[in-house]
């Protein structure tokens, strides 16, 4: 393969590399702010890092769906002059 024939394949690596980055950091975000505060402030269980995850996935499925209803009920994306 030439050089020319790597480069679109090293652009998806370092995308899927930021994906799974971001979805980590986030991860240990929400663990972290979860265990410090709600555990803390509001005598809540703690969570692992598992619980994180799935913590993240299901704002990511409620975001998702607020999405794509609003652009079903608001008839797609309106521009500044259809407005």
């Amino acid at each position: 393969m030439s050089e020319i024939d790597q480069r679109p394949a090293r652009r998806y690596g370092a995308a899927a590399a930021a994906t799974v980055a971001g979805i980590v950091a986030a991860a240990v975000v929400i663990l972290w702010s979860w265990n410090a505060v709600a555990a803390e402030l509001f005598a809540a269980p703690t969570i692992t890092f598992r619980h994180a995850i799935a913590i993240e996935l299901g704002l990511a499925i409620v975001g998702a769906t607020i999405g794509l209803f609003s652009r079903l009920v608001g008839g797609g994306r309106q521009t500044r002059a259809s407005a």
